[in-house]
């Protein structure tokens, strides 16, 4: 099979059989495809729409999972049913149109790319109450990510090469992530402009709050995606720096009182030396149980740290 497409949804009941129509009409007949609707845990009709679209389109089929578990872990259950070749994302929600996929498939396979991005140009256009978070949101990100250089970080509608979609392992919200932790690896990324109009159906869910929960997700997402850096160099790097502002606050202490004979008592050095002294061996001693974390997780499981491109052989 050539594409697999992938859309989870959350209560989009009244949008799932017109993108089915649309999808129907915009991929060409001689492309080997499928569509893997994923329902995240809908309390409304959601899962009847999916059932009647897989009846009526044989390339359909439906997944429903049985609680709400987020948008990255959906998208990771349709990952692991899906057959093809390349994987291709895009919400449930028709603000993206399904004939872009093919466009971006084609500049995949043309360009040698190992993923292809939508890139929503005139997103939020006259609307500065959405449009000023996801610009801060985006500046964010790339400023974060420098390594992976994309104009649109939030973008739903992506084509990538399978096998990579397939080693990574979402959860939470790193969904927003995905292509930078696939840049990470080293992957070539291309960028497609593509149209995006306003909701018809349903109701949206992001919110503004969706900024203040970046900051918190590009910490996680540094952390895991680091490959040369081990958790005992960064956090005992920052160690020997508090260890040094330690030893710098011990001397200039005993330092006043053999020279100008003034007591420790009176003045902040003590406190400062021991607060020093305490918060650099708790980073080592962190940086430690990380690196033991980080090997029990390496040698336990068959994640790799790194990712083939391809395998050429004689």
């Amino acid at each position: 099979m050539k594409l697999s497409l992938v859309i989870p949804c959350l209560n989009e009941e009244d949008n799932v059989s017109p993108l089915a129509d649309k999808i129907q009409k915009a991929f060409p007949e001689d492309l080997d495809y499928e569509v893997i609707w994923v329902d995240d845990g809908s309390t409304d009709n959601t899962v009847k729409e999916m059932k009647k679209v897989s009846k009526k389109y044989k390339e359909h089929k439906c997944i429903a999972l049985m609680r709400c578990v987020g948008q990255s872990t959906a998208l990771m259950a349709g990952f692991d049913e899906s057959k093809g070749e390349y994987i291709a994302t895009m919400d449930g929600d028709i603000q993206n149109d399904p004939d872009e996929i093919p466009r971006m498939l084609k500049k995949l396979e043309d360009e040698s790319l190992d993923m292809v991005v939508g890139w929503r140009e005139k997103r939020w256009q006259g609307n500065p109450i959405r449009r000023i978070p996801s610009l801060i949101a985006n500046f964010i990100i790339r400023k974060s990510f420098k390594r992976t250089s994309i104009h649109d970080t939030g973008c739903p509608v992506k084509v990538c090469k399978a096998h990579i979609m397939k080693n990574l392992r979402l959860y939470g919200e790193l969904h927003r992530f995905l292509t930078f932790v696939i840049g990470d690896m080293g992957a070539k990324i291309g960028e497609v402009k593509i149209k995006h109009r306003k909701r018809q159906g349903g109701v949206s869910k992001y919110g503004l709050g969706r900024t203040f929960k970046v900051l918190i997700d590009i910490i996680n997402v540094k952390f895991l995606t680091m490959r040369k850096t081990t958790p005992i160099q960064l956090l005992g790097g920052i160690a020997l720096v508090l260890y040094l502002f330690s030893a710098i606050a011990f001397v200039w202490m005993v330092y006043i009182r053999v020279v100008y004979d003034i007591g420790m008592g009176n003045t902040p050095l003590p406190v400062i030396f021991t607060m020093f002294l305490l918060m650099g061996t708790m980073f080592l001693v962190i940086g430690l149980l990380a690196e033991l974390i980080v090997r029990a997780y390496f040698e336990g499981s068959d994640q790799k740290s790194y990712m083939i491109r391809e395998v050429v052989e004689k």
